[in-house]
């Protein structure tokens, strides 16, 4: 179990807001060399419309989570997004946004497939993720404060963490300290 915390996230501007890169994945891959199997991140969109950058032979998920959008992919579907509400499509499609929002990014290649969903968890609840689940499984800390804890060691983590499980079959548990969300994702070959 990797924890990353803000201080490990790349932010970079964009004509329309920052997007903020939690994880890239391998490693040693970046997005602007177009190499990654997965990558993970958030924008702040504050543009009312705006384009999307063409990215061919990448899968996307992104998941509201704050504000609201309307997205339009040209000749696929049209879709309004409220927190924790998704879509899914392909990086190559004209997509055009309308709307002011932060959302979070799953962006896969090859054959990796994710899921991405958000989830409240309520003060003193616990709640089990991923058993028997191999591939690269993460848990964003929206707000709040938990202990997640596997088979072999326990961590505190808090609002703006990142927990990595990469390629192992580990379940985790979460145990929120306080009102609790969360972005789930896992990535499966």
């Amino acid at each position: 179990m990797i924890i990353k915390t803000s201080n490990d996230f790349k932010v970079t501007a964009w004509s329309g807001g920052t997007t903020t890169e939690l994880m890239v994945y391998p490693e040693s891959a970046s997005f602007q060399d177009r190499n990654f199997e997965i990558r993970l991140s958030i924008a702040t969109v504050q543009v009312e419309e705006s384009i999307f950058t063409s990215l061919p032979n990448v899968d996307r998920t992104l998941l509201i989570l704050d504000g609201e959008i309307e997205l339009n992919h040209e000749g696929h579907h049209r879709k309004v997004l409220r927190k924790f509400d998704f879509d899914t499509f392909k990086g190559d499609w004209t997509t055009h946004s309308k709307g002011i929002c932060v959302d979070f990014n799953l962006m896969t290649t090859g054959d990796r497939k994710g899921k991405v969903k958000g989830m409240i968890i309520e003060k003193g609840s616990t709640m089990n993720l991923f058993n028997g689940d191999i591939g690269i499984n993460c848990i964003y800390i929206l707000k709040g404060e938990a202990e997640v804890s596997t088979n072999e060691e326990s961590k505190k983590v808090n609002a703006g963490d990142l927990v990595q499980i990469i390629e192992s079959i580990q379940g985790v548990c979460i145990n929120a300290k306080t009102t609790t969300e969360i972005v789930v994702v896992s990535v499966k070959r």
